[in-house]
């Protein structure tokens, strides 16, 4: 609804009126919801509700997506879905540099910080326990990281 637009609600014991009122175009819409006491629901009032729903313009037309739509949209929420799980990522990898007190002092997930991240090790690390998954490495351990010593800063 735009702004500007009020909304009223009249509630009774056997029926129910809501009411709009557009200030920009001063229109007054009403809509009456059915009751329950006494009235059977049938195919004729559920056309006699639609036809005047569309009448006020409340209702929107809708369709079936062409195949080719269906794929864009398939393609929208894939990359939705990966671009959500490398922010996971980033924040568990973040989380845990941060209980180890390595933070880096500029802008985080650049190219800098890439090389910057790719140079810290673990005291003991062999090349196969480098890379192993990140929910492994996720868990706490009391062994600091290392690195260069210009980005890393204690916490106190």
């Amino acid at each position: 609804m735009a702004e500007g637009t009020w909304v009223g609600l009249d509630v009774h014991a056997r029926k129910v009126v809501a009411g709009v009122l557009d200030a920009g175009s001063g229109e007054l819409r009403t809509l009456r919801a059915p009751t329950a006491i006494g009235k059977v629901k049938t195919d004729r009032r559920d056309a006699e509700r639609l036809a005047r729903l569309l009448r006020m313009g409340e209702l929107v037309a809708v369709r079936v997506p062409e195949p080719h739509e269906e794929q864009a949209r398939d393609l929208v929420r894939a990359r939705e879905d990966a671009r959500g799980e490398l922010m996971r990522a980033r924040h568990r990898l973040s989380k845990l540099l941060l209980r180890h007190g390595v933070v880096y002092d500029a802008s985080a997930w650049t190219f800098a910080h890439d090389q910057w991240l790719r140079q810290k090790r673990r005291p003991g690390a062999t090349r196969s326990t480098r890379r192993s998954s990140s929910s492994r490495l996720s868990r706490r351990s009391s062994r600091p990281w290392t690195g260069s010593s210009a980005c890393v800063a204690s916490r106190r």
